[in-house]
Formats: structure tokens, C-alpha cells, sequence
């Protein structure tokens, strides 16, 4: 294996069972790119590759790229939790979180305990047509 493929793996899965998943792997950092619903179906799955990953590879920040995630329910939850245990507090952190997601992990809490960048809303210049 190169050094440059040591820096950075890339894989792209996507599932049959509504969730597609976009990964990489570099510098200790792990960024998964969800879109999709992750729910009880998808949860077992996603939770699975998770951990394959984190065996293989020396994995120390974690981040979940939400933009183009749908739903999640109380079993995406789950898996999101044991993934922040996994990596430690200030090593776990959402980005892009859709409204819909933002507004269960506002409900749950979950917001208070993640770092969370919301998806920023499109800014169109005024005076301009």
C-alpha cells in the first residue's frame, strides 16, 4: 500500500435497504456521508460496517455528514450513540444536519451531547435577478 492510500480510503456503499452510505478513512478521521432513512431495518447494517471499520483501522474522530439524510429513528439513534462512545466526547461530531434530523436530535437531546453544524440555509443576493 502506498502513503497515499494510506492517507485516504475511500468507499462507497449504497444499501438496498434505503440508507446509501459514502465513507472515508483519512488521517485517524472516518467521515460517513449518510442519505437515505436510517432506521431499524438499515441501523443493523450501517452498525455492522461501522465496526468493521473501527477493527481494521485506528479510527479517533468520527463524523456524520447528515445533508442528505431523510429519517432517523430510535434504532439510528442507537447506533449514532455507540458510535460517540466509541470515539469519545469532542472526537464525534454532525454536519449538514437537515431540519427533519436536527429537529429528533433537538427532541431526544441528542443535540445537547453531539457537536452539531446545522445545514445552512441558501443565502440569495438581494437586488440581483
Amino acid at each position: 500500500m502506498t502513503q497515499d492510500e494510506k492517507q485516504e480510503k475511500k468507499t462507497t456503499c449504497t444499501d438496498t435497504v434505503g440508507l446509501g452510505i459514502e465513507q472515508s478513512l483519512s488521517d485517524n478521521a472516518f467521515t460517513l456521508r449518510l442519505g437515505g432513512r436510517l432506521d431499524s431495518i438499515s441501523a443493523p447494517e450501517f452498525l455492522g460496517m461501522f465496526k468493521t471499520i473501527t477493527n481494521e483501522n485506528t479510527v479517533q474522530d468520527i463524523i456524520l455528514d447528515l445533508e442528505n439524510l431523510e429519517y432517523t429513528s430510535s434504532a439510528g439513534l442507537r447506533v449514532m450513540l455507540i458510535m460517540y462512545k466509541h470515539a469519545g466526547e469532542g472526537h464525534f461530531r454532525f454536519l449538514h444536519v437537515s431540519d427533519a434530523v436536527g429537529a429528533v436530535s433537538d427532541s431526544t437531546g441528542f443535540s445537547d451531547i453531539f457537536l452539531t453544524e446545522h445545514k445552512k440555509a441558501a443565502v440569495r443576493p438581494v437586488g440581483l435577478h
